[in-house]
Formats: C-alpha cells, structure tokens, sequence
C-alpha cells in the first residue's frame, strides 16, 4: 500500500499536469515525471504506463521526439512489470491501453530514429496468442538460466518445474473440456485452472527475477545473427495513417514508413482476396473472407464494384504497387524475403504480388517467401540456426481423407467431391515411394503418432474454421475432428519434430485476428506445438489444382536435394508455383502455359515458420 506521502506525490503530480500544459512545458516534464515515477513506486504500473503514454503523446504531438522516445519507453517499461500480474486470457489478447502504448511507441520510435525501440514495440504487439502458446510449453528453457544465476537450488528448481507444468497441463486440460463442449461447468473449471496457472505464473516469475515473453528474449542483432546471405526480413506493422515496415538484413536495417490509410489497405486486401476465389466460383463469399464485420463485407463490395469480378490480377497489382514499390531498391538483391504480416496484411497472397497477364514479374520468380509472424518468433523457431543444414534423406508419410465419404457424427455424407482428396495423397505416395494412410484409417490417434514417424507430414483433407471461437477450429478426420485445444493440449505434439507438415485443406493457414494480433488457427497451433515448417492455406483451395501443386513441390524439393545436397522448402515452393504458371527458374523463361495459371490455383499456400532443415 502506498503512504500518506506517496499519495499526496501523486495527486501534486496530477493536480499540476493539465495547469502547466497550458504554456509551462519544463514544468510539464517535471510533473509527468513525477507522477510516472510515484506509480511506478507504489506498484500501479498501469497508471504509470497511462501517463506516461499521455506524456509520449504531449511531446512527440509538438515533435520534440527526444522527451517523446523516453516517455514512451518509460510507458513500455512499465507494462512489462505489469505483464506478469494479468490474467492469461489478458495477455493473449491485449488491453487498449496495451495497444495503445505499442501503436504510439512504434510511430514514435520511427520518428525518433530508434530502430532497437521499434523492433521491441512491434514485438510486443504482434502474435500475442503465439508467444503466450510457445511460453506455456517452452518454460523449461528458462530452468537451466536459474541455476547459473544462483537464485534457485536444484531440487527446488525442480519441483518449481514441476508445479509449474502441473498448472499448464490442468489448464490444457480445461481448455480442451470447455472448447468440447462450452457449458457453465466447463467454463468455471477453465476459470479456476487458469487462476492456478496465473499464480503459478507469477511465482516463477518472482522466483526467477523476472520471466520474459518470446517477444522479449531477441532484439535485431540477434535476428541479424541468424540470416542466411541474401535473406531479408519484413517486420510490417499497420497503423491508422500508415503501414510501418521494419527491413533487417545481414548488415542493414532500414525502417520505411507507407503513407497508406488503414481503411483503404483493409479494403483493398480483402477486394483482391475476394476477387481471386471468385475464380474458383466460390459464391459464399462472407463465409470464404478472413473474418470481418458486416459493415466491412459492404464496404468491400461498394468499393470493388465490377472490378471484383473482372480483374482480380488488378489487385494484385495495386497491392504490390502500395506496399513493395518503396521498397525495391532495397530488396531487389534479396533472394529470400521473411515476411511478417500484421493485421488484415495476414490475408495478403504474398507470393502473386506482381503478376500481370502480359508478364509474370512476379516477386517469387527471383524470391523465396516465408512467412512467420513476428521476426522474434521466426528466431525463436529457428533455433538461431546460421545455415540451413545439409538433407540426406527425407522421409514421408502421406495421409489423405474426404469427410464427404466417411460419414461421422456430425456430418452428412454425400456424394460429391468424395475422392479427389483421397487421391491427392494416394498420387504423392507413388511419386515419393512414401506410405499413404487413407479413409477411414486416417483416424486422429493415427495421424498424432505419426508426427514422430516421419520428417514430412502430409494431410489432405477438409479443414472447419469456427470464427466465433477459434480453438474448436480443426482438421476433419475419419474418426471425428482434430482441434486446436487438442493440438496445443496433446503432450505428443510436444514430442514430434517433423521437418515439415503440409496441411492441404481449405484455409488452414487462416483465422481470426483479434487485438494484439492475436492469430490463433491451424497453422499456428501446429508452428507452436511441433517447432517445424507448416504449408497452409489462406483460402478455399482447388482440389485437383492442389495435387498438382504439391506433386511439383516434392519433385523440386527432390532436385534441390540432388543438386545442392540440402533440401529447402521455401525455395521449392518458389519453383513449385513457378512451374504452375509454365515459368522456369529465376530467369522468368515461359515455357508451356498450363491450365491451372491463375493465382487462384496456386498462390493461396505459403511456408510459416522459421526452422530450416
């Protein structure tokens, strides 16, 4: 509890703020100081961050952006002490005022010139969920720095793991019961084991001299460390006035700033995402777009109009124009781009930025892609590895199942669309010499052993995206349906380290987005859980066009294996939707045009992670 005195310093810090802003700014400073620097004494580190942000914003307002960039910082600082003190559910899906402090934070630091400040306030407001996810089944990497630092004797280090892994495992548990079946029970045990785990947080965190989150562990010389020559990354960022965009290289950093309006980036997106899978006649179109609001969905046909239908490839265009013209001069040696989306960017088809119907100066036909999303994230996945290490063999299992032909609990059986999917794996087993599990012994206990069987995992089959709550998202089995709850609760998951898992089904890649960048899905429990490569999708996805699509990707990835003696996913999806397009190579060569050309067909897959092989 704060004394008579302390409290008193608060309230003259207060009562001067709002008399001295009218024309006395050295008194200004002294009191915001003041009362930052009180709350901060007593513990109120979310009134500390509230005014020092209302400092930050004073300041950088009249762009003095010295006294902005440290007001800022302090608001920052004083978050990270209140991190520990919030409810999980709090810092998977960040506060305003979180958001807030990070929005001001990045826009200050640019304009400040502080490149290291701007990669930690992106950090902290991109992947919330991801970097809450790997910390609950990461902690044990923190245990060994306890015992160098003396604070923790080694048989109390243990059983400190123990409790604390005793807290997630009942708070997985949980989890998975209330996304089974969402009932008053469920959702007070989820309340009373996530209560345990907040306690059992913030012992480990006292105990320890303070925990950090995976978004605090890196800073830009470590991202720099682990780059292979000719790889950049896009740290991207979107804000109201503009899109922040953060450029690491080898020996570069560079942060540009797109004055492109939030409004206007969000319709055009969601305009190009629409028009492309208007190609594969989906008519449901409210359902197929990455979750947005009435109001946008209208939003998105006023602007588009017959354009939506028309030209898909002039979105295309626009968007490569909006967001990588600025940046050609600077990319334009790369040969890898790690691109880290943020927000409605999420749904951006990266790899056919650039294609035009007179010539395909598509950004992948000299650049590999990957995506992950945030840099910290991409180097905590990786490993800090230097270099992708050479492949020898590699191994594959094959799955494929059509939930039209199996009929479950659930779901109707039809006649439609019944093998195809089935194929698909059934082709690839042949190709690769691999075993195919089909059909009906596809099942989820089947499939969840195999992730240790095998460096490829491939699963063809249809995915269900529940936008109104994202953990009962999953992949349809013959058995019934494989969750995200399952995923991140499955102690095997944690076991198995395939290099690579394809998840070739309709918008596997995609989810909801909530504040924090909170992308939860398939893709992201599978990156978080299994520490490997994932193949996933941004929208519903051509059946036969796919089997084609991956029946290149293995051919390729083979060839680079014999030719390079390593093996590089990235690259071989370069070369893999190249050849859907009848381009060869780097040189951009056309060779025999083929009838699954459109971007529809092709460009909806992209590589997430960050692990090379």
């Amino acid at each position: 509890m704060a004394g008579g005195g302390q409290l008193f310093e608060l309230r003259r810090g207060f009562g001067g703020l709002f008399a001295v802003l009218q024309g006395d700014e050295a008194a200004a400073e002294v009191a915001y100081r003041k009362a930052v620097s009180g709350f901060v004494t007593v513990s109120m580190y979310e009134q500390a961050a509230t005014v020092a942000i209302e400092a930050a914003r004073y300041w950088h307002g009249r762009q003095v952006f010295g006294k902005a960039l440290d007001f800022s910082r302090q608001a920052v600082d004083a978050l990270d002490l209140q991190w520990w003190r919030m409810p999980l559910v709090s810092r998977m899906k960040l506060p305003r005022l979180f958001v807030e402090v990070f929005d001001l934070g990045v826009a200050v630091a640019y304009a400040a010139g502080d490149d290291d400040f701007l990669f930690r306030c992106m950090q902290f407001a991109k992947a919330r969920w991801l970097n809450e996810v790997i910390l609950l089944h990461d902690v044990s990497r923190y245990f060994p720095a306890f015992l160098r630092q003396g604070r923790e004797k080694e048989q109390d280090a243990g059983l400190l793991k123990a409790q604390f892994m005793a807290a997630v495992a009942g708070f997985d548990a949980a989890w998975n019961a209330y996304a089974e079946d969402r009932d008053s029970g469920s959702e007070e045990r989820l309340q009373q084991c996530e209560s345990v785990l907040q306690q059992a947080y913030e012992t480990l965190s006292v105990k320890s001299g303070g925990m950090r989150t995976v978004a605090s562990l890196y800073g830009i010389s470590d991202i720099q460390a682990g780059l292979l020559s000719g790889e950049v990354v896009l740290e991207l960022f979107v804000q109201t006035s503009g899109v922040y965009v953060l450029l690491i290289g080898q020996r570069q950093v560079k942060p540009f700033f797109l004055p492109l309006s939030s409004d206007d980036l969000k319709v055009r997106v969601l305009s190009a995402y629409l028009a492309l899978i208007q190609q594969g006649s989906r008519m449901d179109f409210k359902e197929s777009l990455p979750y947005v609001s009435d109001e946008e969905f209208r939003d998105v046909f006023e602007f588009a109009g017959a354009v939506l239908y028309q030209d898909p490839v002039l979105h295309l265009q626009l968007l490569y124009d909006m967001l990588f013209k600025p940046l050609e001069a600077d990319i334009g040696n790369a040969s890898r781009l790690v691109i880290c989306p943020h927000w409605v960017l999420h749904a951006v088809p990266f790899h056919a930025l650039g294609f035009s119907v007179k010539e395909h100066d598509l950004l992948i036909r000299t650049k590999a892609m990957m995506h992950c999303p945030s840099a910290s994230i991409w180097e905590r996945l990786r490993g800090g590895q230097s270099e992708i290490s050479s492949v020898r063999e590699v191994s594959f299992l094959l799955f494929g199942v059509d939930r039209f032909a199996l009929p479950y609990e659930g779901v109707n059986r039809t006649e439609s669309g019944s093998s195809v999917i089935e194929e698909e794996a059934e082709t690839l087993s042949a190709v690769l010499s691999a075993v195919a599990v089909l059909g009906r012994d596809v099942t989820k206990l089947r499939f969840i052993e195999a992730l240790s069987d095998a460096s490829v995992i491939h699963l063809s089959c249809h995915a269900d995206i529940d936008s109104s709550f994202p953990l009962t998202e999953s992949l349809l089995l013959a058995d019934g349906v494989l969750t995200v709850a399952e995923i991140l609760a499955s102690e095997q998951f944690e076991q198995a380290r395939p290099e690579l898992v394809v998840l070739s089904a309709c918008r596997s890649g995609m989810s909801r987005i909530d504040p924090g960048d909170t992308l939860t899905g398939i893709g992201n429990a599978f990156l978080a859980r299994c520490n490997c490569q994932v193949l996933a999708s941004l929208w519903p996805v051509d059946a036969e066009a796919t089997a084609v699509l991956m029946e290149k990707l293995y051919e390729q990835h083979r060839k680079l294996v014999a030719d390079r003696g390593k093996g590089d996913w990235a690259e071989a999806l370069r070369l893999a939707q190249l050849g859907m397009l009848g381009v060869s190579g780097s040189s951009g060569m056309q060779t025999n045009q083929e009838r699954f050309s459109h971007p529809f067909y092709w460009a909806g897959f992209y590589l997430m992670g960050g692990r090379g092989e």
